[in-house]
């Protein structure tokens, strides 16, 4: 019976010209060579304090890196400021000036209320249109075929990240005017409210 006895790898001292940082987890790591195939690969390095001594760094060969990535960073939503909600107010009945007072609503709404209606127009699009980021059917309701793509994954990002961001805001208070009919149409017909 052939039995194979397995003794623990010894540890060594490291220097500290062989100490780096995990990219991913920012955590001591020394890059071993395999003796099989000659792959390098990480293992961690732990400090050994000795109160006379200076510290000292060890590690061995089967300290194998468990990287656990530290969490990305969110990206920043708009400073922090106060939230002044525009009015939509029409001057009459007639399409036109509804029209002119959604523009003018669109001109002076703050992130929450531009968010409202961009999903007011993302969610007139299809199904299909939703999932593809695309217009592909000829119905003058939702996107157009120009801003279906960059306003889709916009949309997207702001559901997931809870807001839009910087240049985001610009650009969509910019292009929901040329929607301006249908967000009309939108708030008559109870889609979304502002």
């Amino acid at each position: 019976m052939n039995s194979t006895v397995q003794h623990p790898a010894q540890e060594y001292v490291v220097n500290q010209a062989q100490l780096s940082f995990c990219r991913s987890c920012q955590k001591l790591i020394v890059w071993q060579v395999s003796n099989r195939t000659g792959k390098r690969y990480p293992t961690d390095a732990k400090e050994q304090m000795n109160p006379p001594a200076p510290v000292r760094f060890v590690t061995s060969r089967t300290w194998f890196h468990d990287c656990v990535p530290a969490p990305s960073p969110q990206l920043p939503l708009l400073p922090p400021q106060p939230v002044i909600l525009a009015v939509y107010s029409p001057s009459g009945p007639s399409k036109a000036a509804k029209m002119r007072a959604m523009k003018s609503f669109l001109d002076q709404a703050s992130e929450p209320q531009l968010r409202l209606a961009l999903t007011a127009i993302f969610n007139r699009q299809t199904r299909t249109e939703q999932a593809h980021d695309v217009t592909s059917e000829h119905n003058s309701i939702g996107f157009t075929g120009s801003d279906a793509e960059i306003l889709s994954n916009i949309h997207k990002a702001a559901t997931k990240y809870k807001g839009l961001r910087g240049k985001q805001v610009d650009l969509i208070r910019r292009k929901m005017k040329k929607y301006s009919r249908q967000l009309v149409a939108a708030l008559e017909g109870k889609e979304w409210s502002i």
